[in-house]
């Protein structure tokens, strides 16, 4: 067990590899061990039921700790819509850091923290970090909002995996973005698809196409049929 100060918050930060020897059994375990081996900023929620079962859910490759966090929460709770229990699901672990123990206050403070650095290998073996580029989400949800905002992340090396996170009204949603195929200067441009879970059971897909480097527009439509209209440009 090790003691780490994070910005002033002393709080007890649990490696993943002591994490699995938790309280966990059954299927959540196997998915937090799967959880465990897993990169980038995510987030792992569980509840535990009155047979003293488990309910879990958890997201991986997120852009910030707040989506994954928010991101987390979303697919864990959405499964009380498929067992006869009511409650609410419960962070276990940010990152690599158990939170299970911490207050809320704790959490909030966790989530506004940047991860400290991770040692590099050498120089003559340490591969090239991705150029992960992002961009400012900008449009209009028919019937939902006037006023969507968000961040649309693209890893050119692995442009099949970028993320996206947009919200309103005080409406969180984070999903991902495919590049499916075309290029710049080519017949047809860049363009692939995207999807969103949000809170509240909200959910979006669409289609995206970018006709300049760091612009593009994006459409879709949500799980009740109203329209999303979505641009992207590179931030200030």
């Amino acid at each position: 067990m090790e003691i780490k100060k994070l910005a002033g918050l002393s709080l007890i930060a649990l490696t993943l590899a002591a994490c699995q020897t938790s309280n966990l059994k059954g299927k959540a375990h196997t998915g937090f061990t799967k959880y465990s081996k897993e990169k980038n900023h995510k987030a792992f929620f569980v509840f535990e039921t009155p047979d003293n079962g488990f309910v879990y859910g958890y997201t991986y490759n997120r852009g910030t700790r707040m989506a994954a966090y928010n991101a987390a929460s979303i697919k864990c709770n959405k499964l009380f819509d498929q067992v006869n229990f009511s409650g609410k699901c419960r962070p276990y672990a940010i990152d690599d850091i158990k939170v299970a123990s911490m207050t809320k206050e704790e959490i909030h403070k966790l989530l506004q923290i940047a991860p400290p650095p991770k040692k590099h290998a050498s120089p003559a073996t340490r591969p090239p970090a991705p150029t992960i580029q992002s961009f400012e989400v900008y449009g209009t949800w028919q019937n939902v909002s006037e006023n969507v905002t968000g961040t649309f992340q693209s890893n050119p090396e692995d442009p099949k995996n970028s993320t996206l996170d947009i919200s309103f009204n005080g409406i969180n949603c984070s999903g991902h973005a495919k590049y499916a195929r075309g290029a710049y200067k080519a017949k047809i441009p860049p363009e692939g698809v995207w999807s969103v879970s949000c809170d509240k059971g909200m959910t979006a897909t669409g289609t995206y196409r970018s006709f300049e480097p760091g612009t593009g527009i994006a459409k879709g439509t949500d799980n009740k049929g109203h329209k999303i209209d979505l641009m992207y440009k590179p931030k200030d």
